[in-house]
């Protein structure tokens, strides 16, 4: 359960990535696309850390 909860606050982030550089590209962005770039950058280190490396996840897969 608790991986399950960290994962709906890694979405939750990403969400409000997603949402702050949509806003900024509509109102202020004259570079629309090193915001979007920026922003999938961070959205993608949140998702990458949200989940168990493949070796983490067969070390507790063998734990059980």
């Amino acid at each position: 359960m608790a991986k399950d909860k960290q994962r709906l606050i890694a979405l939750q982030k990403q969400l409000g990535i997603a949402r702050a550089a949509l806003l900024r590209i509509e109102h202020y962005s004259r570079d629309p696309h090193s915001v979007a770039y920026n922003a999938l950058e961070e959205m993608n280190r949140i998702e990458w850390n949200s989940k168990p490396t493949p070796i983490l996840a067969a070390h507790e897969e063998e734990r059980r």
